[in-house]
């Protein structure tokens, strides 16, 4: 119901220019236990010379977390975890990777992924909310959270984020 409540009353991004390497570090800070446990490999390869991007520091930080916990619950038995952050060809958005070497999402459920709910795990706990917070918050700042993956390959998401953007005109699924 928690995560619910937080899906539902989402506020507008309080943008001001955000340092995303920073933001990225700050969400693996609160999952490296976890990465250790597990004996996940972390590589990360964070482009040094990113400009700041005008943006919400706590919901992108969000954004990053909900798709790093993904990636760590798609390697239960170990695999490598990469991060990586970089300038978009165009020089107008920045891209934050996130890509797991774990079994990858079935052809059938892709489609699906990022609808509120949709979930294919089967602890009572799931909710199926963030993967649609994630995108929900990057269509709230004018940018789009994609996937690419293929079964025994692993997924990858990447979150696209404009460096200067207006206000976000809302979509029905959370996507600009």
């Amino acid at each position: 119901m928690k995560n619910l409540l937080a899906f539902a009353r989402q506020a507008p991004p309080r943008r001001q220019p955000q340092d995303v390497n920073v933001l990225l570090r700050r969400a693996l800070v609160l999952v490296r236990h976890q990465l250790e446990l597990q004996g996940i490999e972390l590589a990360e390869n964070l482009a040094p010379d990113l400009p700041l991007c005008n943006c919400d520091g706590d919901q992108i930080q969000q954004a990053a977390l909900v798709l790093l916990v993904n990636a760590i619950e798609a390697l239960p038995a170990g695999g490598r975890l990469e991060v990586e952050t970089s300038l978009d060809p165009s020089g107008a958005a920045i891209q934050l990777r996130v890509r797991d070497s774990g079994a990858g999402i079935a052809p059938d459920v892709l489609p699906h992924i990022f609808e509120p709910f949709f979930t294919t795990k089967e602890h009572q706990h799931r909710t199926g909310l963030g993967l649609a917070v994630a995108s929900n918050i990057a269509g709230r700042h004018n940018g789009r959270l994609t996937v690419q993956s293929e079964p025994e390959r692993g997924a990858e998401f990447t979150l696209t984020l404009p460096l200067e953007s207006s206000e976000a005109t809302e979509t029905t699924d959370g996507r600009a």
